[in-house]
């Protein structure tokens, strides 16, 4: 009896882990969050996650290298601004030409951030997308409880 059930529960352990989990975005100011199972995924994981559907992969390396250098350029001209504007209130020389570059570096940020965070959404929907079509309306499993000569057992039918 003892080696039933744990057949059993193995069984339904089996079928639960081989089920893939979509992927959920939650939308903000700045972009996208992103969770499976309710818990928050970091770009990097997002990539382990769909590294064997090929074109989702491409679209969320892409993202990733395309935010990662907004991110850059962003910094690299907030804190180019900010140091104009905190030299001037200080007394010291005027740098606007500064001040300049570092509102020409944002500027760039801006539309490379957008567009990352474009290709990240097309990327997942097509990760979802693909396991709509591949494992989850596929994959339904009828149980049925028979009885014969032997015993009662679970039928399980793929």
């Amino acid at each position: 009896m003892k080696k039933t059930i744990l057949a059993l529960c193995s069984v339904f352990i089996g079928i639960s882990i081989c089920t893939a989990q979509k992927i959920e975005m939650e939308k903000h100011f700045a972009g996208y969050d992103f969770y499976q199972n309710g818990e928050s995924i970091k770009m990097k994981q997002l990539m382990k996650i769909v590294e064997n559907n090929t074109s989702s992969y491409e679209l969320i390396r892409k993202a990733r290298t395309e935010k990662t250098f907004a991110w850059i350029l962003g910094n690299s001209g907030s804190a180019l601004v900010g140091f104009s504007i905190g030299n001037a209130l200080g007394g010291g020389n005027d740098s606007w030409t500064i001040a300049g570059i570092g509102a020409g570096l944002i500027g760039v940020a801006v539309p490379l951030a957008i567009s990352g965070n474009k290709k990240a959404k097309k990327g997942v929907e097509a990760y979802n997308s693909s396991l709509d079509t591949t494992s989850q309306y596929n994959f339904k499993p009828t149980y049925t409880l028979k009885t014969n000569a032997n015993g009662i057992g679970l039928v399980i039918r793929f």
